[in-house]
């Protein structure tokens, strides 16, 4: 018969990167939860009065 063994597992380390990975989530949402997207779009500068050198030529 064969036996088939696996390691062991490292309960620190779990923990650890459950808690990262958790910590990690819960920063997204307080920080997509403060985010502000309704800010006032900045108007577009007007244009030039005159388009001197930047022309189209007559063809």
């Amino acid at each position: 018969t064969q036996i088939i063994t696996f390691p062991k597992l490292n309960w620190a380390w779990f923990t650890i990167t459950l808690a990262a990975v958790l910590s990690i989530g819960i920063a997204l949402i307080v920080l997509i939860d403060h985010a502000q997207f309704d800010d006032p779009v900045t108007p577009a500068p007007n244009p030039p009065a005159s388009c001197q050198l930047f022309c189209p030529e007559p063809t």
